[in-house]
């Protein structure tokens, strides 16, 4: 009978379409698309590490392809190589991804436990999420700290890392700019400002959303998010969209909670793949070679 009771559910989808409330997701996903790669740039110049904005971007969306593939993992493996190409050191490359990771999955938790939301779980549990959270997020600078200066002491009991030990040698990484990193944290938590933002209007557009739902929309985008980035399927396919109607079926019906889920999939998926399209066509423009011109005097000779 439940069974039942949810297929009737999902069959019975009343959207309400509203398409300026569609448009106006678009400057959010596109600021969004902006944000994430610059702030993941912020992260290893902070490090110490040497990496153009439009490199960045480039890096960051080429590599974003492959966790479509191969889980966040993959994406993790592909931007480390590719900023090591760059010139950035593998170690600082490497806790760049893992700075970015932590502060994702931070602010998500935070943004997803908070008190007012209506998120059906437990207060106390709600609680102890968001004080973890707010601790991790203002740890992220001293840890990074400790982090590399564990590398430094590493790179100098390597036996092939040489007979220099001067402190000003390169073969050891460079301190943390811990005030460019809480930048870095602040860029972050405008990503997920913006992509919760930009979800709650696309509730709007499709479904009659109150303005009591836009704090349970907002927790339920970020606890999705924290589950997909621990989830083992590709993007977190199915692991998001399973937590998100788990959240708002109780407010928006069993079948305008999945409805919204996979227009959201779609919708994010759209912007990814036009991301990395615009990025793979600007990074072959750069990359072209100019044809070589002839000087009026070597042509007169």
């Amino acid at each position: 009978m439940a069974a039942a009771r949810n297929i009737d559910e999902l069959r019975d989808v009343d959207l309400d379409i509203q398409l300026w409330w569609l448009l106006a997701t678009m400057p959010f996903m596109v600021a969004a698309s902006v944000v994430l790669p610059l702030a993941w740039q912020r992260t290893i110049v902070a490090l110490g590490g040497q990496l153009t904005a439009p490199r960045a971007v480039h890096i960051w969306w080429v590599s974003q392809a492959a966790r479509l593939v191969v889980t966040m993992v993959g994406a993790a493996i592909g931007r480390i190589g590719l900023a090591t190409r760059e010139g950035v050191r593998v170690e600082v490359a490497a806790g760049a991804q893992v700075v970015e990771m932590v502060l994702l999955v931070g602010w998500s938790a935070l943004l997803g436990a908070l008190p007012a939301s209506g998120v059906p779980v437990t207060s106390s549990l709600r609680l102890v999420v968001f004080a973890a959270a707010v601790v991790g997020l203002i740890a992220i600078p001293w840890c990074a700290t400790a982090g590399l200066a564990f590398v430094r002491r590493f790179r100098r009991f390597r036996p092939d890392a040489g007979v220099d030990t001067d402190a000003g040698s390169a073969a050891d990484p460079p301190a943390v700019d811990r005030r460019r990193l809480v930048g870095a944290e602040a860029a972050y938590g405008l990503n997920a400002l913006l992509r919760s933002g930009a979800f709650v209007l696309l509730a709007a557009g499709l479904l009659a959303v109150r303005a009591d739902h836009v704090l349970l929309l907002v927790a339920a985008w970020n606890l999705s998010a924290v589950a997909g980035f621990v989830g083992i399927t590709p993007a977190g396919i199915g692991v998001r969209e399973g937590v998100m109607v788990a959240l708002l079926s109780d407010r928006l019906g069993l079948g305008g909670a999945a409805a919204l889920a996979a227009a959201w999939r779609v919708w994010e998926l759209l912007f990814e793949f036009a991301s990395v399209a615009v990025v793979s066509v600007l990074g072959r423009r750069r990359s072209r070679p100019s044809s070589p011109t002839t000087s009026p005097q070597s042509s007169t000779t």
